[in-house]
């Protein structure tokens, strides 16, 4: 599509502060003080207006508490801390904990200077059986009550249901579990593998049209991650498979919230691979005959597709240049 003069508010309404920069992780893999720097450079940047969370593990948090008072700014830093993992619900549960109080004291020590509003948590490997859901939340909800009653100013818990053969029935009873986990102060969501470095790491269009649905049906946000640094759907030459554009996901997400697709309907948008099949312009998002309007898309980053994370922020920023989307 050509360049235009200014950026369409419907694409504004489905970008913004959509991108959680996630430069610690592959493939950047930067140290943290380029992280950091880079944050902050794209927050004071023409684009910052897409910019959302900084994400790190818990087990950096003493990195960045030990980079020099010249890095950190003005306004606190808005974190998403990866917390827990372990293969077994017992070694998970004790990760967990230690991860939580090291979130915990950090955000005391450093209160003036980071906003940990965001929590990532990995569910463990062993989580088999769709009845053990409950128990496995029960356990991370009373570990999170305990470990930060209101020192932590958490806004979102996002859970990440590994890949397995029983995958899909977990992302099934995880969601439709999560809502009598939601409160006012802390809203509950899944977070969606989008890629990773081998080829076996992009799920399929089916499988995420299949998440995208089960979100929908169950009524729980997302945040997706990782493969998603190329607006549109296109074939990654290094990994030979195609790979997964981010406003295929928002949009795809967006339609699904707005309109009653089913599975089949989501997956024929997140293939879209051409700029002229998404069409933004000042009154709404439109994919074939479906469309949503500015509020419907706000309302859809707000509870359904809340943000993706990238090790890149300016690689998506230069995409949606190219494409024309952004003057």
């Amino acid at each position: 599509m050509p360049a235009t003069v200014a950026v369409p508010a419907s694409l504004q309404a489905l970008l913004h502060g959509a991108i959680d920069y996630a430069g610690l992780f592959p493939p950047a893999r930067l140290s943290m003080e380029e992280t950091v720097r880079r944050y902050l450079a794209h927050q004071a940047g023409p684009d910052a207006w897409m910019l959302g969370r900084l994400v790190l593990p818990a087990a950096r948090l003493a990195d960045l508490g030990a980079l020099p008072g010249v890095l950190m700014p003005e306004a606190p830093l808005r974190l998403s801390v990866l917390a827990g993992h372990g293969a077994a619900p017992d070694t998970f549960a004790t990760n967990l904990r230690a991860d939580l109080a090291a979130i915990a004291a950090f955000q005391q020590c450093f209160d003036a200077e980071v906003r940990v509003e965001a929590l990532e948590v990995r569910l463990p490997e062993r989580l088999q059986r769709a009845a053990d859901v409950q128990g496995v939340l029960q356990a991370l909800w009373m570990a999170i009550d305990h470990a930060a009653p209101g020192s932590v100013p958490l806004t979102a818990l996002f859970l990440e249901v590994p890949r397995s053969e029983r995958q899909r029935a977990l992302v099934e009873a995880v969601s439709e579990a999560l809502p009598a986990f939601d409160l006012p102060r802390l809203h509950v969501g899944l977070k969606l593998r989008c890629g990773g470095l081998r080829p076996e790491a992009i799920p399929t269009a089916d499988f995420v049209a299949f998440f995208l649905a089960a979100c929908r049906r169950a009524g729980v946000r997302f945040k997706a991650t990782a493969g998603l640094h190329h607006p549109l759907r296109h074939w990654d030459a290094a990994l030979g498979v195609p790979a997964h554009g981010f406003l295929n996901v928002l949009g795809a997400a967006v339609l699904a919230r707005v309109h009653p697709i089913g599975p089949a309907r989501i997956r024929r948008i997140l293939e879209a691979d051409e700029p002229e099949a998404l069409r933004f312009d000042d009154d709404g998002l439109t994919w074939d005959d479906l469309h949503a309007g500015l509020e419907q898309i706000r309302d859809a980053r707000t509870h359904s597709a809340t943000a993706f994370g990238s090790c890149s922020f300016a690689e998506p920023v230069r995409a949606l240049r190219r494409l024309g989307w952004l003057p």
